[in-house]
């Protein structure tokens, strides 16, 4: 990746999130899941399925080392009054 590019994945989809409180969708037609990669230059749309596995384990990864939301107000409320 160049320096100076940011790259978040984004599924995006029809279907409904999987949780509330992580917004993960896939396509109700598998054919159709797009992960969207923003850069400096301009958004690139992933499709292949190679590709798309990769994102679909980070993606799970992420979500099982997630804080659940109020864990995480209670975590940022404990950094906020230790400073």
């Amino acid at each position: 990746m160049p320096s100076g590019s940011h790259r978040a994945p984004t599924r995006l989809s029809s279907a409904a999130p999987r949780t509330p409180w992580c917004p993960r969708a896939e396509a109700a037609v598998p054919q159709l899941d797009t992960v969207q990669t923003d850069s400096t230059h301009r958004p690139e749309f992933v499709y292949g399925e190679a590709q798309l596995s990769k994102y679909r384990a980070q993606l799970d990864w992420m979500e099982r080392l997630a804080l659940e939301p109020e864990d995480s107000r209670r975590f940022i409320r404990d950094l906020v009054r230790q400073l």
